[in-house]
This record gives structure tokens, C-alpha cells and sequence, in this order.
């Protein structure tokens, strides 16, 4: 079983440098990037071996893997460039029921630039993302002292194990987190996307985001900062 979870992951990081090479060649598009997918996982979309929900995910692992190959960001003059990546990147067009069950609409590489340069992250950081996603809010992150990223969708663990394979991964419901963390862990930056409209277990819900902004800030280090 470990050869086999090896080569997943091997196949998938092949995928994800070739769609992060497009990226930075500026010739992605939905051809180039339906061919990755269909490599990926062994056959075409139109034989049911991945839906269209799966590019746009690969999609997003791609542009996590170019970010982090980006200079880190000193100012907002480099927030422009950010947008320019956003915009040239295949339009998502598909939205699955995991998509919406998990909230799972991620943070723009232009506005994870902004919180970033905000956040003004030290080398002495323990960063925590309470709902992680891909990665996009801390890819531009400079180099920190410790990096946990939690995430409720187990797919998308498996992508974040590949693109930030020194960090602690873990698969909590960020709403509980505070309760389900590691004893004695106290990040002294936090930074997040919370869901703003449904909660796992609870469906829609209008104190989503709170939930998730009072765990968070629960576990603060004192001192410690939380941008959302």
C-alpha cells in the first residue's frame, strides 16, 4: 500500500509542476489543463474517470506550487502581478457538492498576497490555517519557524501533504479547533478564509464565520496575531 500511495503521489506531483509550468509560462488553458487531469487519473472526463471539478482542483495545486516559487512580497507593488496570474488563469465553472458542503472557495492569489504582506509574518512565526484549502493564503509566506495547516476535506489533505510536505497537516473541524489542536500548541499567527455560511454539522449557518474566528483566536499565543 505505501508503493502504491508513493506513485499517487508521485503522478500527482508531476501533474501539479506541469500545471504550475504553464502557469508560469502564461499558456495555461482548459486544453492543456483537461490533459493533465486526464493523465492524472488514467482517462479521459468523458469516461467518467474525473469530472471537471477535479481540473479546477488540480488547477488550484498548480497555482499553489508556482506561488511558492514567487519572491516573497515586501510591498503591494507586487500585488498587481499577483492579479494579472489570477485573471489569466481558465475560468471555474463548476461547482460540486463537496465544493459547497465544505465551503470551498479559495482565497485569490492577489488577496492572499494582501493578507500576507499584512500578516507581516516573522522567521519566529508558528503559522496555523484553520481551513487551508490548497495552500493559496500561505504559499506567499516567508520562511516561518513552524507551518500547520488544517483541513476538513480529505482530498484536499492529500494535495497539501504534496505541496507543503514540512508542514504538520491535520483534519479537524476548524469550528472545534480549539478543542481538537494538539495540547500546548499556541501559533502566534493565524491566518484564514473562514466559511461564512455553512458550518460541518450544522448546514447553513449564520455564525460560521464566528465559529471559526473564536477557535482560532482561542489558541492564540498571547501577543499573537489572527488575520482573516
Amino acid at each position: 500500500m505505501t508503493d502504491l500511495f508513493t506513485h499517487q503521489d508521485n503522478a500527482r506531483n508531476i501533474a501539479i509542476d506541469n500545471i504550475a509550468g504553464h502557469i508560469a509560462a502564461g499558456t495555461i488553458t482548459r486544453k492543456a489543463l483537461n490533459g493533465e487531469a486526464s493523465i492524472l487519473y488514467g482517462g479521459a472526463n468523458a469516461d467518467g474517470h474525473w469530472t471537471q471539478r477535479d481540473s479546477f482542483e488540480l488547477l488550484e495545486q498548480g497555482l499553489t506550487r508556482h506561488a511558492l516559487t514567487l519572491p516573497r512580497i515586501t510591498d503591494s507593488a507586487a500585488i498587481p502581478s499577483l492579479s494579472g496570474l489570477v485573471n489569466a488563469l481558465p475560468t471555474q465553472t463548476v461547482r460540486s457538492e463537496d465544493q459547497i458542503r465544505y465551503q470551498q472557495f479559495s482565497t485569490p492569489l492577489d488577496l492572499a498576497g494582501l493578507v500576507v504582506l499584512l500578516a507581516q509574518a516573522k522567521p519566529s512565526d508558528a503559522v496555523l490555517e484553520p481551513s487551508a484549502g490548497h495552500g493559496s493564503l500561505v504559499a506567499l509566506l516567508p520562511a516561518v519557524k513552524s507551518l500547520h495547516l488544517n483541513e476538513l476535506d480529505p482530498k484536499r489533505r492529500e494535495a497539501l501533504q504534496v505541496l507543503f510536505p514540512a508542514a504538520t497537516i491535520s483534519g479537524h473541524d476548524a469550528a472545534l479547533l480549539s478543542a481538537k489542536l494538539e495540547a500546548g500548541y499556541f501559533p502566534s499567527l493565524v491566518l484564514m478564509n473562514p466559511p461564512f455560511s455553512r458550518s460541518e454539522g450544522r448546514g447553513v449557518d449564520q455564525f460560521a464565520a464566528v465559529r471559526h474566528l473564536r477557535s482560532a483566536i482561542s489558541r492564540l499565543a498571547p501577543g499573537g496575531r489572527d488575520h482573516a
